[in-house]
């Protein structure tokens, strides 16, 4: 497995991938979750945001798309200041310091044990690390509210920008998970451990 990290305007270089990852969004996200809004007529889901400066985050296992997540600068137009700012009542933040985590989505064979399989682990620690790197220090994010109970399971502190609302018969909520070195070193050990048990699991496989 691994996670390749593209911006937007490298989609020109990566047709089939890209195009293969707005199929998976447009399966996950309307044929499955039923968001009828964004369905697609060609069966790819792909919004206003896939502009040049969306950074694209594909786990590939053997050149086959496993994984999917997709940030968004909140210095442009994003989702949560277009399309929900009623999830943010007092106010969203915004900057250089803030992106937008958003379409994050795993293909049907590689769903397993939640965040915390190989697959789910590797994707948290390749954003989370990436963010860091380039000075992002917060990721707003909106989901079911589950989504915050899971994120503090694997150590983030979500700080919930609003109420949830519903948002095509669901509850959606808007929050934002802080970024600190110690959180992720506590995602490397974690998906280390977890490579571990799985390697372990195979061995006694065979």
């Amino acid at each position: 497995m691994k996670v390749l990290t593209l911006k937007g305007k490298d989609e020109w270089k990566y047709p089939e991938l890209f195009d293969e990852a707005f199929r998976l969004r447009h399966k996950t996200f309307v044929e499955e979750m039923g968001w009828e809004a964004v369905r697609k007529s060609d069966g790819r889901e792909r919004d206003q945001f896939d502009h040049e400066d969306a950074v694209h985050f594909m786990m590939l296992d053997g050149g086959k798309l496993a994984s999917y997540s997709r940030l968004l600068p909140t210095t442009r137009p994003h989702l949560l200041s277009d399309i929900y700012p009623h999830l943010a009542p007092r106010g969203y933040p915004k900057g250089d310091h803030v992106w937008e985590w958003t379409r994050w989505t795993t293909a049907w064979p590689y769903r397993r044990q939640g965040l915390w399989s190989f697959e789910g682990g590797a994707m948290l620690h390749t954003v989370a690390q990436y963010a860091l790197q380039s000075g992002i220090r917060e990721l707003s994010l909106q989901g079911h509210p589950t989504w915050i109970t899971r994120f503090l399971q694997v150590g983030y502190m979500p700080r919930p920008l609003g109420i949830p609302e519903s948002v095509d018969g669901e509850p959606v909520v808007a929050f934002v998970l802080p970024l600190t070195p110690a959180l992720l070193q506590s995602l490397e050990d974690r998906v280390a451990q977890r490579t571990r048990q799985d390697n372990f699991a195979l061995l006694g496989a065979v």
